[in-house]
């Protein structure tokens, strides 16, 4: 049965560019990422991308190649708590404790400023996501939530 991404970011032209799949669950390590990727994709996804994001609260891991399930370890694995430091109205302990939903508020806001933005100074994550290709594929585009095919 295919998954639905909770978040997915489109292009100017429409075709999906980012799907984020978006848990709750805090120190997950790289390889368990990779594995969760893999089981998520090992039956075709709903709405296929070249990138994939699984959201977590102390973690973004980012992956190009998308649609390739082969388990593998993100190519990006970006402090949540550093990147989303413009979104957040508190921090216990200079860790944020999102909910699910919460995370999801958050990294909407955050995609749809990377959309809207060019960053003409980069920070360091921001550079890391032009490298990979991820900010040119989705400047000028759409995020959308809670996609359906």
């Amino acid at each position: 049965m295919s998954y639905l991404p909770d978040i997915a970011v489109y292009s100017p032209d429409g075709r999906p560019q980012v799907v984020v799949v978006v848990k709750g669950l805090a120190d997950k390590s790289p390889d368990w990422a990779a594995s969760y990727r893999h089981n998520l994709l090992s039956d075709p996804p709903a709405v296929a991308a070249p990138y994939f994001v699984l959201a977590l609260p102390d973690h973004l891991y980012v992956w190009g190649g998308g649609r390739d399930p082969a388990p593998r370890r993100p190519d990006l694995d970006l402090n949540a708590a550093l990147v989303l430091q413009p979104y957040l109205l508190h921090q216990e302990n200079g860790h944020p404790r999102w909910r699910e939903g919460e995370l999801q508020i958050v990294l909407t806001n955050w995609l749809d400023d990377l959309v809207r933005t060019d960053f003409g100074t980069p920070a360091p994550w921001a550079a890391d996501l032009e490298r990979i290709g991820l900010l040119p594929a989705v400047r000028g585009g759409e995020v959308r939530v809670g996609v359906a095919a």
